[in-house]
């Protein structure tokens, strides 16, 4: 049987055990090649890593904010009645988007 030279769902999905296998055995027959290149690129490899985390930081910020608003919302909705006559679901609607 030959690999197949693209990725294929369906083969993944059908063989996945064996696919994983085979790459735990590749990582392992080669791991002293790959822990040489790290050691050679390590300093390239880290700034990636950080550059990241700097990019993704921004990011789970705002979704953080964004948490937070929304249940400061509900539970004022919850603790109050409608404000001005809106309906529930435009303020639901308006909180969770």
């Amino acid at each position: 049987m030959s690999k197949p030279t693209a990725y294929n769902r369906d083969y993944y999905v059908k063989h996945k055990h064996v696919v994983l296998q085979r790459q735990r055995d590749y990582r392992e027959k080669h791991k002293d090649q790959f822990k040489a290149w790290y050691q050679q690129n390590k300093a390239k490899v880290l700034q990636r890593v950080r550059k990241y985390h700097q990019h993704n930081k921004a990011k789970r910020a705002a979704y953080e904010r964004e948490r937070r608003r929304r249940i400061k919302a509900i539970a004022a909705l919850l603790t109050k009645s409608s404000p001005g006559g809106v309906p529930m679901q435009m303020t639901l609607a308006y909180i969770l988007n």
